[in-house]
């Protein structure tokens, strides 16, 4: 083999090796999606899970029950697979799954027909991550945010000469994800400033300036009063300390922002990263590129950077909830492309034929191992809800409480049970309305009305007001016969506050029950 010859083999793309590692991570993603469809609701699902079956355009308005809110299309595909699916929730689980493989198969299929090697590497990631793989199986809208911001950017990756197309797309995919319009405006901007010249920039610009108006217009009409009641009910998710705090203590501000961090790929990126280390040692001995900050390799880190700056300032202006990583799962897309980009960089050096089927392999195997084991072991279902309402209708008898998380999906359950418990009681009025004062919120509590507001949990959180719920809940039991109070997330301190609540009473209580993050207590009132 000459010179040249050896050259042209060692920088020819070879997608094959990608593609098969794309297919076997889809294939898990499979696999492990259907083992996770039988997990139990919990209660941020529940709740919007009592807002479907509405008339379509409901979904463009502001949701009737437990102030929900999500973008419309992603509520119209959650509400048309879940009436598919007869309103059975594994069903429209595996919905959703097969949903998200059909939209990942067909992106690995035009990567692979334009030998776009990193595009199918950062699908396989995603593919084989335990946090992608349970939100795009979650009954809420946080998957079609990570699967829209995957599509577009792909699509103004492989459409360059395609503006009206991909802002078309753009267009629809805003009544898909509320996150998108941030990719949007940091991506094709990037794009048209770094990537075009001429009259083909100033169609990027002039079309990103049009979906912007757009973007405002509908943000305005829709998405503003859609969201109103839970961006004002809810305000925690937007709350930060004064700014004198994190310039004393910039700890404070990296740990509110290490969010971001926990919405990547985790185990995958990591496994690529000491893949593409290995790759560069091995193919030591050849010229290494020079790639300013410019060069198309860095374009998913530019995305990045620029997408962190805009969530700062919109955090910072109290318009962008910075609290948990679901918020930013539209990252896990650019944060896998980057990756898979200094990877296909170092395999493309190394002339050893093993080298990149064994970089694959040490990229994805772990966290495939690790997604399969938790899902079999059933790790993921981090509430055994349905193991709990499976013990309260064991127990046909007892007059079933539940606790303030716990309630919307007891209602679920039972509402969709033939047979449900025949004793249910201290329910809350599920309306979406405006928040009760404090104030408001205790004089029920104080008068023993029979109804409380949704609302109360918030309240008393920031009241630490639980003891007077607790007694509120006793209080049904008394006179009653035996009582379960069914709870989630109730931890000791509020058991504690049960036991005390019963002690005065005058009811003994007990665990009758404990799974994962649930719990039962057997009450026995006078």
């Amino acid at each position: 083999m000459t010179g040249a010859q050896a050259a042209r083999k060692l920088t020819a793309p070879r997608p094959a090796a990608y593609a098969w590692a794309c297919l076997i991570a889809l294939l898990v993603l499979a696999l492990a999606g259907a083992l996770q469809s039988s997990r139990g609701l919990w209660q941020d699902e529940s709740t919007l899970l009592a807002n479907l079956g509405l008339p379509l355009q409901a979904y463009f308005g502001s949701l009737p029950f437990y102030d929900q809110a999500a973008p419309p299309f992603a509520l119209l595909t959650l509400d048309g697979a879940y009436a598919l699916a007869g309103q059975s929730v594994q069903a429209t689980r595996l919905i959703l799954l097969g949903l998200n493989l059909a939209l990942l198969g067909g992106l690995a299929l035009v990567a692979n027909r334009r030998s776009d090697r990193a595009a199918l590497l950062a699908i396989a990631m995603m593919a084989v991550t335990p946090l992608a793989i349970r939100y795009c199986l979650e009954l809420k809208q946080y998957g079609f945010e990570m699967q829209a911001s995957l599509l577009f950017l792909l699509a103004l990756r492989w459409l360059p000469q395609r503006p009206a197309a991909v802002m078309a797309l753009a267009g629809m995919l805003s009544f898909v994800s509320f996150s998108i319009m941030l990719v949007v405006g940091v991506a094709v901007l990037d794009a048209a400033l770094l990537r075009h010249r001429g009259a083909l920039r100033w169609r990027w610009l002039g079309l990103l300036a049009l979906y912007t108006l757009g973007w405002i217009a509908c943000y305005l009409l829709l998405f503003r009063p859609a969201t109103a009641l839970q961006t004002a009910n809810y305000p925690a998710a937007y709350q930060r300390l004064a700014m004198a705090e994190y310039v004393q203590h910039p700890g404070l501000l990296l740990a509110q922002f290490e969010v971001i961090g926990r919405a990547q790929a985790a185990l995958a990126l990591i496994c690529a990263l000491a893949a593409t280390a290995v790759l560069f040692v091995l193919g030591k001995g050849l010229t290494s590129p020079r790639l300013s900050f410019a060069a198309p390799v860095w374009q998913p880190l530019r995305l990045l950077a620029g997408l962190i700056a805009i969530v700062a300032v919109l955090w910072l202006a109290r318009l962008y909830p910075v609290s948990t990583n679901k918020q930013f799962l539209f990252t896990m897309p650019i944060g896998a492309l980057l990756v898979a980009e200094l990877f296909v960089l170092a395999a493309d050096r190394v002339r050893a034929s093993a080298a990149l089927p064994l970089a694959l392999a040490l990229t994805l195997v772990p966290s495939a191992a690790n997604a399969l084991v938790r899902d079999w072991r059933r790790d993921t279902d981090i509430q055994d809800t349905r193991g709990l309402y499976a013990f309260i209708k064991a127990h046909p008898d007892a007059l079933v409480l539940p606790d303030i998380l716990f309630e919307p999906t007891l209602r679920h359950y039972a509402a969709h049970d033939p047979r449900p418990p025949r004793r249910i009681d201290a329910l809350l009025r599920a309306e979406s309305r405006p928040m009760e004062s404090p104030v408001e919120v205790a004089r029920p509590l104080s008068t023993g009305s029979p109804v409380l507001s949704q609302h109360v949990w918030e309240r008393l959180d920031a009241m630490h007001g639980y003891p007077a719920y607790s007694d509120w809940v006793v209080r049904h039991a008394k006179g009653r016969g035996p009582a379960l109070i069914a709870a989630t997330y109730l931890g000791p301190e509020r058991e504690r506050i049960y036991a005390e609540a019963a002690r005065r009473h005058g009811c003994r209580m007990g665990v009758a029950y404990r799974s994962r993050e649930v719990v039962a207590l057997r009450l026995q009132c006078p």
